[in-house]
């Protein structure tokens, strides 16, 4: 009542002047009445009540007596002020804005972006250096492309458009939409390149992939076009080169695989190469080789061949192949238009042997025991020495024999 106040104040109230009389008021803050209680204020609206500043300067807040969060005016007015959390040592470049950095960083191993737009989520000394690029975490990741990203790991670098790392070590995405996923000291640096893990791997043909595995090699780049019947081109493909993992696997030629294996290469266009020390070295080869000299390279001769080493043998409807031979166990084995390479352009089935004599053989592989031996079954005659054979069995030539059984009603023609 001495004061001359309307009233009693209520819990929290300070005496005041409001030009006129003393009034109990609520604290002044920053100028104006009113302050944000500890437990909570009611009837508030917001964009009238706030927590904040209305001129350029940022707001912190501590913990501690540490600054812990750091909120920047945009000073550009288009509307993208900057959040910086966790270490003070964490900074947004001047001139920057809409920058994000959740946390991380530590005194003298700060977190930094320097372009627009762009976030740090954590970690420790990362760096989102292109505009609207992302480092998820780790340890000095390095984000400076355009849109590029890095998920986490350690001193990995997404350094062009859209470039993207997901994680382990030392690992560079360097060409427009290129990937590294992960793994250690692979190279992802041509156009849509892609690494998904291994280690020393090297991508570096347009849409060229390694998918493990350590010191392998994507790198075909020589185009391959197609065509549509009188029409023009519609496709160029450069690259597209894949590896599939392995060791010391090469896959330099366009469209070219190596699904695996070691020391093999496949540098012509559209070929394969898998096993050990296999070579497709020519377009459209398909190379495979097994590992019984894997340091020995098994290679391709010329285009379009399909090429197998196998020391143990080629089996077809059985498990059970003769040793560095071909058996078919099922279906039958049907030859048309074949030719020799010593006889060009030659037909027919040719039986040959690098040197000493060529043998043909009726044999039960499983029994180990001899089978007859049958030409021309269906009918039709067999012609040795001669091409046109006249007769069921002609020789064109002299035979010799043990013995000769005639059945009855055979006739013997001079001279005999």
């Amino acid at each position: 009542a001495q004061l001359s106040t309307a009233g009693a104040p209520a819990s929290g109230q300070v005496l005041g002047f409001n030009g006129t009389q003393l009034v109990w008021q609520d604290p002044a803050i920053g100028g104006s009445t009113g302050g944000w209680s500890l437990t909570g204020n009611p009837g508030t609206s917001p964009g009238v009540n706030f927590l904040g500043s209305v001129d350029n300067q940022p707001i912190e807040l501590r913990a501690g007596n540490v600054r812990a969060l750091r909120l920047e005016p945009d000073a550009t007015a288009s509307g993208a002020p900057n959040f910086i959390g966790g270490s003070p040592a964490n900074y947004v470049s001047n001139g920057v804005v809409g920058a994000t950095i959740a946390g991380g960083g530590g005194l003298n191993l700060s977190n930094s972006i320097t372009a627009s737009y762009a976030a740090v989520g954590g970690g420790v000394e990362n760096i989102a250096a292109g505009q609207q690029s992302f480092v998820g975490g780790g340890f000095q990741n390095l984000a400076s492309g355009y849109i590029s990203t890095i998920a986490g790991g350690a001193y990995n670098e997404a350094t062009n458009t859209e470039t993207f790392v997901g994680g382990g070590a030392y690992n560079i995405a360097s060409a427009p939409y290129a990937t590294v996923a992960g793994g250690y000291n692979s190279l992802a640096t041509l156009d849509y390149a892609s690494v998904l893990g291994g280690g020393g791997n090297l991508a570096s043909g347009v849409y060229s992939t390694v998918a493990g595995g350590n010191a392998n090699v994507a790198s075909g780049t020589d185009p391959v076009s197609y065509f549509v019947l009188g029409g023009p081109s519609v496709l160029s493909l450069l690259g597209t080169a894949s590896v599939g993992g392995g060791y010391a696997n090469q896959a330099t030629g366009t469209a070219a695989m190596v699904p695996g294996g070691i020391f093999n290469t496949a540098s012509g266009d559209l070929s394969f190469a898998a096993g050990g020390g296999a070579q497709a070295l020519h377009p459209g080869s398909f190379v495979w080789a097994d590992n019984s000299s894997f340091y020995s390279y098994f290679s391709s001769t010329a285009a379009n061949q399909f090429l197998i080493r196998a020391s143990g043998g080629v089996a077809i409807g059985t498990n059970q192949p003769p040793p560095g031979g071909l058996i078919v166990a099922t279906g039958g084995f049907a030859v048309t238009g074949a030719s020799s390479p010593h006889y060009p352009g030659a037909q027919g089935v040719f039986i040959e042997k690098g040197a000493g004599t060529a043998l043909v053989f009726g044999y039960n592989y499983v029994g180990n025991t001899a089978l007859p031996l049958c030409l021309n079954t269906p009918g039709g005659n067999v012609g040795i020495g001669t091409a046109a054979p006249a007769y069921t069995l002609d020789v064109n030539g002299t035979t010799r024999t043990h013995s000769i059984i005639i059945t009855g009603g055979a006739d013997l023609a001079e001279p005999f």
